[in-house]
């Protein structure tokens, strides 16, 4: 199931021109520094490692459970349960960006 899940979103978002080229990391930070390239105006997630530990990938299949656990992404977003996937995928507590980056990360 998890590898049909990943070869289908894979070529999802290759079929709409938004491959995935790298796997985000968990930990994540807002930078003030650099605009976002994609030209949102948002300033991007990047990662940002967790205590001592080297950055971790987000299981692309977890987070997609663990949205789907808590009602898929409409229910997730008009709730505000991003910092609960992030909590759940193994997030660094003291993000104060978790729920906007996972979010984006997700999107």
């Amino acid at each position: 199931e998890e590898a049909a899940f990943l070869v289908s979103l894979y070529k999802f978002m290759k079929d709409r021109h938004t491959p995935i080229e790298r796997i985000p990391h968990l930990g994540f930070k807002q930078s003030m520094d650099p605009p976002n390239p994609l030209g949102t105006g948002r300033p991007p997630c990047i990662p940002l490692t967790l205590g001592l530990s080297s950055l971790l990938p987000v299981n692309l299949w977890k987070i997609y459970k663990a949205v789907e656990k808590l009602g898929a992404y409409e229910l997730v977003t008009g709730r505000r349960l991003w910092k609960n996937v992030y909590d759940e995928l193994g997030g660094s507590p003291g993000s104060t960006s978790a729920a906007t980056c996972t979010r984006r990360h997700y999107e």
